[in-house]
């Protein structure tokens, strides 16, 4: 269930009693307290599985075409998608000097078609530009990294790749250290390829880098803790995992029919309560497969120090 969809849900079934944007100001607030229910949940962090990304080979081209002064790159052959918005680009000769003109893909046109960061110094015809494999953008709600682990495709095993920053990636270490020891559902073997960053650029998204390039496509894996997202129209970034998606839309529901005085608002909110309730049986089945493992929130009193982990704000 998408955004759109549960706005169009929660807005038939409270008898489009309220405006879209008070429907989605009910959705925002329902998502907000599952996030602090779940954070509560696992003692201080909203652990998330991102399966999304693949690692893959770098795409390189050998029909860019662009004009000195100009910024907009057209190629036959690149079948650009939304996914290289943001992303770096390499385009051979169109630099200073007859260099490279390294930038990154600004926003897209259309398959053939992309605007650059950057105007080349140089008009190029059916040169040679290098896209995709190095850099990958993170999810809206990434706070930070906790582990990144790449599936061999020969073997289908998961390795972990490791962090190019020694310090940080230590420290991550200590404080999940089941998460590095390969768990029931991985494998405990490095992988030859690390991570860099993430890093903030120009679009104000975040990003990581990783090297050397995939020799063949390779599914990723990025466990992060995250951070709530504000849904403010619904076009914007849904932060919440599919599981939790139906507890959200009956607490929105719940939301937009108590001002009507209506007694299904109490059943909504009872159904609410107990998707969740299910919801969160298969996030601990996950804490348990998958380390790492967290105590019940209750339980925080009376821990001490060591056993309350900080993950600094912001990638």
């Amino acid at each position: 269930m998408n955004l759109t969809q549960m706005i169009d849900s929660v807005a038939r079934k409270s008898y489009f009693s309220r405006k879209r944007q008070e429907v989605i100001e009910a959705i925002n607030d329902a998502a907000q307290e599952i996030f602090h229910w779940i954070v509560k949940e696992q003692s201080g962090y909203f652990l998330k599985w991102d399966y999304s990304q693949v690692f893959t080979p770098p795409v390189t081209i050998l029909d860019a075409n662009i004009t000195q002064g100009q910024n907009v790159l057209t190629s036959a052959s690149a079948k650009f998608v939304a996914a290289d918005v943001g992303t770096g680009i390499s385009v051979a000769g169109a630099g200073p000097d007859g260099d490279a003109l390294n930038c990154n893909i600004q926003s897209l046109t259309n398959g053939t078609t992309v605007v650059l960061s950057q105007p080349a110094q140089a008009t190029i015809a059916l040169g040679q530009a290098t896209f995709r494999g190095f850099e990958y953008k993170l999810q809206p709600d990434v706070e930070r990294i906790v582990r990144i682990r790449e599936q061999d495709s020969t073997f289908g095993t998961w390795r972990i790749m490791h962090n190019t920053d020694f310090m940080a990636m230590s420290r991550l270490q200590a404080m999940f250290p089941q998460m590095f020891a390969g768990g029931a559902s991985g494998s405990s073997t490095d992988s030859p390829f690390q991570w860099y960053g993430p890093y903030e650029k120009d679009d104000g998204s975040f990003y990581i880098q990783i090297e050397p390039p995939a020799d063949e496509n390779r599914l990723l894996e990025i466990v992060y803790n995250a951070q709530y997202v504000e849904i403010q129209s619904e076009g914007d970034y849904f932060m919440l995992p599919p599981e939790f998606r139906p507890a959200c839309k009956n607490l929105a529901i719940a939301d937009c029919l108590d001002p009507n005085n209506d007694d299904l608002a109490d059943k909504y909110t009872t159904k609410a309560f107990r998707q969740m309730n299910s919801a969160l049986v298969i996030l601990r089945q996950k804490q348990i497969s998958d380390p790492p493992k967290v105590g019940q929130y209750l339980a925080d009193e009376d821990a001490g120090d060591d056993d309350n982990f900080y993950i600094p704000g912001s990638p």
